[in-house]
């Protein structure tokens, strides 16, 4: 919202106080967003195409033995199969292709833990496939 040139002193009062409204709106959408994020007892993360991180739970912090701002960043292979290429099978790269969730389950690297992962992928605002990612782990 841009401040008329010329205008009034209680013309301005009124845009800052629409500007506080609208910021108490967006503030408090976000403050529930991540608290429904991190009451999922899973394992959680938004990935990017590159497979880096760019929100985690808190499950998925705990289960990675980090704080969730440590995993922000980083190639989610790296931190849950402990390697430096994605794991073998993993849905994220076709699930983003097609616009379509797509669950596998993971034995990366012959691995004894096995998981199953699932990558729902998130539309841009004008319904394309996104470059995003959310990836559950199990």
């Amino acid at each position: 919202m841009r401040e008329k040139e010329g205008a009034s002193p209680p013309e301005q009062s009124e845009n800052l106080e629409e500007l506080k409204s609208l910021f108490a709106v967006v503030s408090e959408g976000k403050r529930a967003w991540e608290a429904t994020f991190d009451a999922i007892l899973d394992p959680v993360l938004v990935v990017t195409r590159d497979y880096r991180i760019a929100r985690a739970n808190v499950a998925a912090a705990d289960s990675a033995g980090l704080k969730v701002r440590e995993l922000i960043g980083k190639p989610c292979y790296e931190i849950f199969a402990k390697e430096k290429t994605p794991c073998p099978g993993c849905p994220m790269r076709e699930s983003l292709a097609s616009g379509r969730p797509r669950r596998e389950r993971l034995s990366p690297y012959n691995d004894q833990r096995a998981f199953v992962v699932g990558s729902f992928p998130i539309r841009d605002y004008d319904g394309k496939g996104g470059s995003l990612a959310v990836v559950q782990y199990q």
